[in-house]
């Protein structure tokens, strides 16, 4: 995501960042994360998907681009600031591939799979350097940031909105209210992609999807499929299939 306008929090794995115009926000399937965006400020930001399957469009040489994406450890390196962005060009490349994307022109499709190539290789450099690594974070509300760590530590377990209200001592309404103020989706939506997302990172072409899924807090497996596709636009299996080709 290429953060263009605005101002932004977002939490990736359980740590809150302060997102500046111009920054760059990587991601792979795994990571949980949450925007938490002022929607009465004006903001503006692009997002570009990629999938592994589009390295059966590059030469096998540069199968790398990829893996620095795939295979880093999740909440390192999520976040690139402008300053940098802007050192190494990486933001006109941005401004690049949307023109590409918009146009209508032949050889759009060659041209666009070229800028990506580079954006892959410019941020792959950046994320392997240390240097690049955003450390610092901000604080949210301390009841909401209890509740994250209380989650992140829980969500496998057998808990509902009201479980977790009694843990902090507060109503029900309150926290669900609380909640959706910092980042604009319920509480329990919050739980339902935890468990998603981690089910995407421990997902393989040998794992057995609904143990993957039991494990992670799904204990219904048609109610699992049913909210896996809802939020993710495709079903399990189709997910798993993406894992063997990557293997």
């Amino acid at each position: 995501t290429f953060f263009i306008k605005g101002k932004a929090v977002v939490n990736i794995e359980g740590s809150s960042y302060q997102i500046n115009e111009g920054d760059v926000i990587i991601l792979n399937p795994s990571e949980f994360f949450l925007f938490n965006i002022d929607n009465n400020i004006f903001h503006e930001r692009v997002t570009f998907l990629t999938n592994i399957n589009m390295a059966n469009s590059f030469p096998a040489d540069c199968l790398n681009l990829f893996s620095t994406f795939y295979k880093r450890d999740k909440g390192i390196g999520n976040i690139i600031p402008f300053e940098l962005v802007k050192k190494h060009g990486v933001d006109k490349l941005f401004y690049q591939l949307l023109g590409f994307v918009r146009g209508d022109f032949q050889a759009k499709e060659t041209l666009v799979m070229c800028k990506i190539a580079e954006i892959l290789h410019e941020l792959g450099k950046n994320i392997e350097n240390t240097e690049y690594i955003r450390e610092e974070t901000v604080s949210v509300s301390p009841l909401v940031e209890s509740v994250l760590k209380y989650v992140d530590e829980n969500y496998t377990k057998d808990i509902d909105i009201q479980n977790i209200a009694n843990h902090f001592g507060v109503h029900r309404s309150y926290l669900s209210h609380e909640f959706n103020k910092k980042f604009g989706m319920s509480l329990w939506k919050y739980i339902i992609l935890r468990r998603i997302y981690k089910f995407n990172g421990l997902m393989s072409s040998s794992s057995s999807i609904e143990e993957v899924a039991y494990s992670v807090g799904f204990h219904n497996y048609s109610n699992f499929f049913r909210l896996y596709k809802k939020h993710m636009g495709m079903t399990p299996m189709e997910y798993k299939k993406q894992c063997e080709k990557k293997d």
